[in-house]
């Protein structure tokens, strides 16, 4: 039997990216896409729908249904099953981000998300990647600005020199020399209803925090070790390393 929707954006209201997520999905993806916005409050669903219709340069495509989901694992259940893709915007962290993941990976729900809590993931990925195989789910966590660049940067730099020079990677070292990223002006061509982050609020019991991994391994999501800096002079308090070479 075929799912009611190809795609789902779950809370796009509950930030800045969300927002922006959907509308990239209504501005560019397939005219006749089946896709819906989920969220608790319907309220903000309907806010949401309503900005999108009110887009300037965009006719013709198609409009996203709303579907309320609670934060119970069987609402979250029932939600997966009807959508081959769900795009997660919730703050993972609060334990309703497993429990998307849960839904996804037992369901054969396809599933992404723009969070960057790498032990968040290490711990989903130990729960839920054989189940996930198991029912052809594809999982791909940490979609956004801190994570995606660096990887796709770092796969691209090891083919480069496999392929034209047939060399090996030691290393790929991505360098930030200066990092900004305030919430956009509103402008005319912006929607009114989807310039603000408006905050989801609900009486219901929150479920219970996923697990957290203490940090102990730099490199534990990675099949290899990679070097470890030691020379003080190159790090600072926080860590982070100081290349002398860029």
């Amino acid at each position: 039997m075929g799912r009611m929707y190809d795609l789902i954006v779950l809370e796009p209201m509950s930030s800045e990216v969300g927002l922006r997520t959907a509308e990239h999905v209504y501005e560019f993806l397939r005219k006749d896409i089946r896709w819906a916005v989920a969220g608790r409050d319907i309220a903000e669903m309907g806010e949401c729908v309503e900005g999108l219709k009110n887009m300037e340069g965009v006719e013709g495509r198609s409009m996203p249904a709303i579907e309320v989901c609670a934060s119970t694992k069987e609402d979250m259940q029932a939600l997966v099953r009807k959508t081959k893709v769900i795009i997660n915007m919730l703050d993972v962290g609060d334990g309703r981000g497993e429990m998307v993941v849960e839904a996804c990976a037992g369901n054969g729900t396809h599933y992404l998300d723009p969070a960057s809590d790498i032990h968040w993931l290490g711990g989903m990925i130990r729960k839920y990647h054989d189940v996930a195989k198991e029912n052809k789910s594809i999982i791909l966590s940490h979609v956004g600005v801190e994570s995606t660049p660096q990887d796709l940067l770092a796969f691209c730099a090891v083919q480069e020199l496999k392929n034209k020079l047939n060399l090996a990677t030691k290393e790929v070292v991505c360098a930030i020399n200066d990092y900004s990223y305030p919430p956009p002006s509103p402008s005319p061509s912006r929607p009114s209803s989807l310039r603000s982050t408006s905050s989801t609020s609900t009486t219901s019991t929150a479920p219970l925090k996923s697990p957290r991994h203490p940090p102990l391994n730099p490199w534990f999501l990675s099949h290899t070790q990679g070097r470890t800096c030691t020379a003080s002079s190159l790090t600072n308090r926080l860590n982070i390393r100081r290349e002398l070479t860029l």
